[in-house]
């Protein structure tokens, strides 16, 4: 303590370990302050601000609460014998739950698994998905009423008649169904009337029959064409309602014989239901003619190319269920499988990184594009120019091999500045029921989960869910949003089943292309995922090969993909874990080139599930695909080595996507964007500022004392030398 008083009144100097030491407890005082202002305690009190995203919440319970204390549905299941009755909402299982009057819970006995019909989702997804051969956990008998569950060898359980008991249900279907036959296609007109004494909201569910051939195209007896939601509707008040779909919705995709979809002639069955199994009323109405949607004239709906079959060899060696001859091979392809192994065939072309070699995919006839060419264009330049606009060009010739390689081997949770082209770092968080950073911890408000926004049916609900994830986007300075995901239900017992929406294909496509136009709206891109068949959450890592027939793949697997990019305008995609027969999903030109740019013309980036290595991924194999991210935040086999002119053309087409999303993003609504220092950081330099200004001072005072008294001790006269004695 002497010592500092000698210093601060300036009797003594300080040496150069006393100022490093002083300067360090100063900073770390200034850090600790400035440390309250970081991102993370900045974004975490405007998040609490944000009690309005309470209202979305507050919608969604409030329809969920509507069923549930207006209607009691009571579900018997009769099984060996056993009366068993389970009110809604029951333990037992997330089938009954929330009130919807189309869940029916198989409760099961004598060691069978548990199979039940998803939350929030139709019986007849599944009992479509069935009769057409797509998921065998479970049969549906449309003559019966009858579900089978089935043992783990493959044998049926015990038969379990499921009965539903609707009582006191607060809404009505009235006045009967109305058709028009307009230029835009079938419309539906029902009138809804609330016929309880508690005010609520309905869902108009319309489903079409088609006509079946025996041995022909496999077709579902029950599929879901379309539903609008009413408005919250008094005792007593009606409101018509109006559902509209085209013709194209009916149509069947023929893998065996025209190789496109088809559109059979004959009668389909109109009817407006309370859910899938319930007819209030319906019509039939007749297609005189067979129409195939084979020519560059007359695409499936909207593709612009001709969908025909693209995954011939993702049948695999398997027997799919048909509904010829009433299931007549229900017993085969129902079996447990007894063949583990690869066929010689799939493993011809079955590629991971211990086998795949650049070299023997690389074309003579390739050019080497041009790079580091100094054009003076900035990604700013490009926002909301066309794709396909020849400014481009000169942009991405301004790239180098380095700049390509790092933005497309760094895409872990954002995309990576580049010089070059004046690009800025972008962050991408990850969803789905909110906005996360995996890296600062930052989170904005969670919300329900997916499966529960689709038991609500209601597509505004979902758009304003996407809506505020757009904002809280701008308040965590976030761009991309790692969502919404939109696989299929398959099992109740997928670890990853709570991301997804419904096992109904149309009704998880409406909710996420819903959430994904919501972001969109506030300049947010949302990266639909997982594309594609990623339905299994065990050994998803290890080379998982996914087997399916193109019908399945196309009419339920891809549907809400597609819908997303037709409908909800995504501009970014994750590719899944998975392969698909013997391809890596990533890796997978067939899906990411033909099939999401080709016929349904997306235009973005796709991105990897997260980049791992795992022996399989690989960045060059990967952007050859039409793969044009890594979501890596390490350094293995994610940059590209080979410098050939095939993988540098590669690398120019993943550039140019991921940029394209990038400049068409928020952050370049207004031009040049504006990298706000944050107050942090600002806090900080002032304390740097402050330290250099006090070590300087200091050193100055204490050379300028150290001179001082140096010059004082000179000027000193020496005393006189006293005279000898003699």
């Amino acid at each position: 303590m002497k010592r500092i008083r000698s210093i601060l009144r300036g009797r003594e100097g300080m040496t150069l370990v006393e100022l490093v030491v002083g300067a360090g407890l100063l900073c770390l005082v200034i850090a600790v302050f400035s440390a309250s202002l970081s991102p993370a305690a900045e974004i975490s009190r405007r998040t609490q601000e944000l009690n309005s995203a309470e209202l979305i919440a507050d919608d969604l319970l409030e329809t969920v609460r509507s069923r549930v204390e207006t209607a009691t549905e009571y579900i018997k299941c009769y099984e060996n014998g056993a009366d068993i009755t389970d009110q809604t909402g029951s333990s037992h299982g997330s089938a009954v739950e929330f009130g919807t009057s189309n869940a029916v819970e198989l409760l099961t006995a004598d060691g069978c698994a548990e199979t039940a019909i998803m939350v929030g989702s139709r019986a007849a997804g599944t009992e479509a998905a069935v009769e057409k051969g797509y998921l065998l956990e479970r049969y549906y008998d449309n003559s019966t009423g009858v579900f089978y569950s089935k043992n783990a060898d493959g044998t049926p359980c015990a038969r379990a008649l499921a009965q539903t008991y609707a009582k006191g249900f607060y809404m009505g279907l009235r006045a009967g169904l109305y058709f028009e036959l307009d230029e835009s296609g079938r419309t539906v007109t029902a009138t809804v009337t609330n016929t309880g004494d508690k005010a609520g909201k309905d869902v108009v569910e319309v489903y079409y029959n088609p006509p079946y051939t025996d041995g022909g195209i496999e077709k579902a007896s029950k599929n879901l064409a379309g539903f609008e939601k009413t408005k919250e509707l008094q005792p007593g008040e009606s409101q018509k309602v109006t559902v509209k779909f085209d013709d194209d919705d009916m149509a069947s995709y023929d893998y065996k014989g025209a190789k496109a979809y088809v559109l059979e002639k004959g009668d389909y069955d109109i009817s407006i239901q309370s859910d899938s199994h319930h007819v209030i009323d319906h019509k039939a109405i007749t297609v005189k003619d067979t129409v195939t949607y084979d020519s560059d004239s007359n695409t499936h709906n909207g593709d612009k190319t001709v969908a025909t079959n693209q995954f011939d060899d993702v049948a695999g060696d398997v027997t799919y269920l048909s509904r010829a001859d009433h299931f007549a091979n229900y017993k085969e392809a129902t079996a447990a499988p007894t063949n583990f192994k690869m066929s010689d065939k799939a493993k011809e072309t079955f590629y991971n990184n211990s086998n795949y070699d650049s070299k023997k995919f690389d074309k003579d006839s390739d050019k080497m594009p041009t790079t580091g060419a100094k054009n003076g264009l900035k990604l700013s330049d490009m926002y909301g120019k066309d794709y396909d606009d020849a400014d481009w060009d000169k942009l991405l010739d301004q790239l180098t091999f380095d700049d390509m390689d790092n933005l497309i081997a760094n895409g872990g949770y954002g995309t990576q500045a580049v010089k070059s082209v004046g690009k800025i770092q972008l962050t991408d968080a990850d969803g789905p029921a909110s906005l996360n950073n995996n890296f600062t911890g930052v989170g904005s408000i969670g919300f329900p989960a997916s499966t529960a926004f689709a038991c609500t049916w209601n597509k505004d609900l979902a758009k304003q869910f996407g809506e505020m994830i757009g904002d809280m986007a701008h308040d965590m300075h976030v761009a991309g949003w790692y969502a919404p995901a939109m696989n299929i239900h398959r099992n109740a017992f997928s670890g990853r089943t709570f991301e997804y929406f419904s096992e109904d294909s149309l009704l998880s496509g409406v909710m996420a292309s819903s959430e994904i136009s919501g972001a969109k709206s506030k300049g947010v891109y949302s990266f639909m995922k997982h594309f594609a068949l990623n339905d299994q959450e065990t050994k998803r890592t290890e080379m998982l090969c996914t087997w399916t027939n193109e019908q399945a793949m196309r009419e339920i697997y891809l549907k809400p993909f597609e819908m997303s990019v037709k409908e909800g305008g995504a501009q970014a995609v994750m590719s899944s874990f998975n392969y698909i027969g013997n391809t890596y999903a990533g890796a997978d030109s067939a899906l990411l080139q033909t099939v999401l740019r080709g016929e349904w013309g997306f235009k973005g980036f796709v991105l990897t599930d997260y980049f791992g290595g795992y022996g399989y991924q690989n960045a060059d194999q990967e952007v050859r695909a039409g793969n044009d991210s890594m979501l890596a935040t390490t350094k293995i086999t994610n940059h590209i080595t080979d410098k050939s002119a095939t993988s540098v053309k590669a690398m120019r087409q993943a550039a140019h996507n991921i940029l394209y999303t990038a400049a068409n993003s928020w952050q370049y609504a207004n031009g040049e964007p504006k990298v706000a220092t944050p107050i942090w950081k600002t806090a900080m330099y002032v304390a740097w500022g402050v330290v250099a200004v006090l070590v300087i001072g200091l050193e100055f005072l204490t050379i300028k004392r150290y001179l001082s008294r140096k010059k004082a001790v000179a000027t000193i006269e020496p005393a006189a030398e006293p005279a000898q004695a003699e």
